[in-house]
């Protein structure tokens, strides 16, 4: 992680000031005053964000200590920072959230959210504690506090059991432990003896009912009474459906005006009468309505009748007095009036029938058709009308006939039902007592069931608990047998470190778990008031070093020093400028109030970066 710019808006004594980083070492030199520690303060607020605390705490702490001595509206800023080749800005206001972090992704150019995992990333998975225990060294405070030895002790147990120390396994196993108590607090005690009496209850209910069912005579009866009711239900359905259908035809024909099969039958014999009786006499009746022809009926009529008189009456004076007129010739001629008048009044009959025909085609055509007009088209309809009323009265008796087979049926399926129930009656208390078997037992199942699945809930929780379990013991097994073997390192890395710092005064120190030293010089154990207060700061720093290798191997990570090298003298200071120089890799940032660091840097061509505060 490398810190490329910083822009405070208003932080402390700084209002609208930015600052542009080196890539190794940083000189930021101030005099006392000018806002060193104001501006190593505000990049911490930056990485970590600020915590604000309450009651009289809240006049004393750092976000009242540095608020803006000019009130703008505004306390906060932003900070450029890189990790592998990514580029963020990170900008905090103080005044809405001391915690609130908003983040531009320059590399993407887009703003991405704060979460966590990447902010970690971004910080290389620097924490507030590794911070102020490793990378930042104030002055007089090389000490490391008890919160480092946890953190250490957790990061040096991650390394073995993960690969990595970025995973928390002290909060690993916090989190596995209030696993194993929600597990816990999930498992329902079973009473056993609960369970063992209604398995006896079950084995009870069970073979009574097999008792029960051994005849099977009431369940062939409920048998047969349950395919008795739904042949029932069937014809009964059936019933109503032709009889709803018969009703429907009938009022259809009583719309109509037809009664029966018969009036129909008599209907089409009177029609098919009168249309032939039409057609027939069709011609006798227009001659017989023609006047001339009236008159001529009328004069022959009486010429008939005179003529038969004198007929007779000459017939009988011939044959008395020997007349003229021959008795042949009267005899003919009488026939031939008669003749002719009973052809006469055979056309006069035929007109009367016709008329008659006429009248009833038409009856029948308005009640049948509803018109008048005797057109062969219109009989045609008549007799397709009278057909199709007698094809449904055939249907209707069908139907009739079908609804009595049924009735019958019905009939027969009931009396059978009723000797089924009147069977059942005898047999009815026993059934009770069946169901009220199978009812309980239906409840007993259930019950049983459920106490099944609660112990193989509680099974399959002890099982998660005992993992659990498992896990714990094996993670502080593995933590604690690494632990062991890691200090040795750590107390080498120290003793390299301090030797070099020292050139080889001290050659050898220890760090025990709680991160207390011990000096080895000259085969004797030195206490660390035994030493000098500049050779303690040394001691203190090959600590923090060693550290910082121990959580960042290739020490990519910022260390600040804050005035952390007033003890030294300057052959100190110069061994310690020169191993920072050649052995720490991330960048350094030298707040300081002297030129000595400077001009030490000049003097041996360190390549550094000189900002100038205040």
């Amino acid at each position: 992680m490398k810190l490329l710019e910083t822009n405070i808006r208003h932080f402390g004594k700084f209002h609208q000031t930015s600052f542009t980083f080196g890539d190794h070492i940083n000189v930021l030199y101030g005099k006392n005053g000018a806002g060193k520690s104001t501006l190593h303060t505000f990049l911490r607020s930056m990485l970590f964000g600020m915590e604000r605390k309450k009651g009289r705490a809240a006049h004393s702490d750092t976000y009242s200590r540095y608020m803006p001595w000019v009130s703008s509206g505004d306390y906060g800023g932003s900070l450029r920072l890189s990790q592998n080749g990514r580029v963020c800005q990170f900008t905090r206001n103080f005044l809405t959230d001391p915690k609130n972090l908003e983040i531009f992704d320059e590399t993407r150019s887009k703003p991405v959210p704060a979460d966590p995992d990447f902010v970690s990333q971004m910080r290389n998975g620097l924490t507030e504690v590794t911070y102020d225990n490793t990378v930042s060294i104030g002055q007089l405070r090389g000490e490391t506090s008890p919160a480092m030895a946890d953190a250490l002790k957790n990061y040096i147990s991650n390394l073995h059991s993960s690969g990595s120390g970025n995973v928390d396994i002290a909060a690993a196993i916090a989190a596995l432990t209030a696993q194993k108590k929600q597990l816990s607090s999930r498992l329902i005690p079973i009473d056993q003896r609960e369970y063992d009496a209604l398995t006896a209850e079950i084995h009870t209910l069970n073979r009574q009912l097999q008792e029960h069912a051994a005849d099977g005579q009431s369940l062939k009866l409920h048998e047969r009474r349950q395919q008795l009711q739904n042949t029932l239900d069937e014809q009964k359905e059936a019933y109503r459906t032709l009889s709803g259908r018969t009703q429907e035809w009938k009022q259809r024909l009583a719309d109509n005006g037809v009664e029966s099969a018969e009036q129909l039958r008599q209907v089409e014999t009177v029609a098919d009468r009168a249309y032939a009786a039409y057609f027939r006499y069709r011609g006798a009746y227009r001659f017989t309505r023609h006047p001339l022809m009236r008159n001529l009926l009328l004069c022959l009529s009486v010429g008939m009748f005179i003529a038969s008189f004198f007929t007779i009456f000459l017939t009988n004076a011939s044959f008395s007095n020997d007349s003229y007129l021959p008795v042949p010739f009267l005899v003919l001629l009488c026939v031939f009036f008669f003749a002719t008048g009973r052809l006469l009044l055979s056309l006069r009959r035929h007109g009367w029938l016709w008329n008659q025909a006429r009248e009833q085609l038409r009856n029948l055509f308005s009640v049948y058709l509803g018109t008048r007009d005797i057109r062969p088209e219109n009989y045609d309809r008549l007799k397709k009308r009278l057909h199709d009323a007698m094809a449904m009265t055939d249907r209707i008796n069908d139907c009739q006939i079908r609804c009595g087979e049924l009735a019958d049926s019905i009939r027969s399926l009931q009396e059978e039902e009723n000797q089924i129930l009147r069977r059942l009656e005898g047999l009815s208390r026993a059934d009770w007592t069946n169901e009220q078997n199978e009812e309980q037992l239906k409840q007993a199942l259930c019950r049983q069931e459920t106490l099944q699945a609660q112990q193989r809930k509680n099974n399959e929780i002890s099982l998660e608990i005992e993992a659990v379990k498992t896990a714990i013991s094996t993670i502080q097994s593995i933590a604690e047998n690494y632990h062991v073997s890691f200090v040795p390192r750590l107390n080498q890395t120290c003793s390299a470190i301090l030797s070099s710092l020292t050139r080889g005064a001290y050659t050898c120190m220890a760090v025990d778990d709680n991160l207390n030293l011990y000096i080895q010089s000259q085969k004797r154990s030195l206490p660390l008031s035994a030493l000098s207060r500049g050779t303690a700061e040394q001691v203190y720093l090959a600590l923090r070093l060693a550290l910082v290798e121990c959580f960042w191997p290739d020490r990519s990570v910022p260390l600040f020093l804050d005035d952390s090298f007033a003890l030294y003298d300057d052959e100190r200071l110069e061994q310690t400028l020169l191993w920072l120089a050649q052995n720490y890799n991330g960048q350094i940032f030298l707040f300081t109030c002297h030129n000595r660091e400077e001009k030490l840097l000049n003097m041996h061509n360190i390549v550094h970066t000189y900002i100038k505060i205040g």
